[in-house]
């Protein structure tokens, strides 16, 4: 398993969203939140994300045990933009989270930034 510098990480992921017209792009809880100018915008941020984490602190591929997923999901519509969340989570496990745990994920998220 790699041992990750999370500021590094941090770091480097909100450099990568601002490049990918990420406004106000900010971590809480591990989960980066940013707002895009539409869906597909989200969706290629959301992509880049992915293969930036698989190549930096995976193994390179995204089928290995230690690569990563990035759900991402729709919070709220304001000034033209749509605020979204992206989770970063071992691929293995994207898939297997039933919706009502990915929901309550999001709502502790939202308290602990005061939404």
């Amino acid at each position: 398993m790699i041992n990750i510098n999370r500021e590094k990480f941090e770091k480097e992921i909100l450099d990568l969203a601002k490049k990918g017209n990420g406004n106000s792009p900010s971590f809480t809880g591990g989960s980066l939140y940013a707002e895009m100018i539409d869906q597909d915008h989200a969706e290629l941020l959301r992509a880049d994300l992915e293969d930036f984490a698989n190549a930096n602190w995976g193994d390179g591929t995204k089928t290995s045990p230690y690569s990563t997923a990035v759900k991402m999901y729709k919070l709220a519509d304001q000034n033209g933009r749509t605020e979204f969340v992206y989770d970063f989570v071992p691929s293995a496990t994207a898939e297997d989270l039933p919706p009502e745990v990915d929901m309550m994920l999001c709502l502790e998220a939202e308290i602990a930034r005061g939404k």
